[in-house]
């Protein structure tokens, strides 16, 4: 295949992102995984603001982790 090809989150909603994945999978497209940063975490910032560092490490070990097993199983499992 020459040059592997991983999608990009650019910045979408977590729900989008996944659903995005899902649907690259489903359609055969060939891909090496997956890149993404706001997509899993951005609703951690407000969590980080309105709790502080503890509640943000929290959500990060538990909706954090979570989300991305998701992820990785919205793309097979890579």
């Amino acid at each position: 295949r020459g040059l592997p090809l991983v999608f990009l989150s650019a910045g979408v909603p977590f729900d989008q992102f996944e659903a995005s994945l899902t649907l690259a999978r489903e359609a055969g497209a060939q891909f090496d995984g997956f890149m993404c940063g706001r997509a899993l975490w951005s609703e951690g910032v407000g969590i980080f603001g309105a709790e502080g560092e503890e509640a943000l490490t929290a959500w990060l070990m538990t909706t954090g982790r979570a989300r991305l097993s998701r992820l990785i199983s919205a793309v097979g499992g890579m």
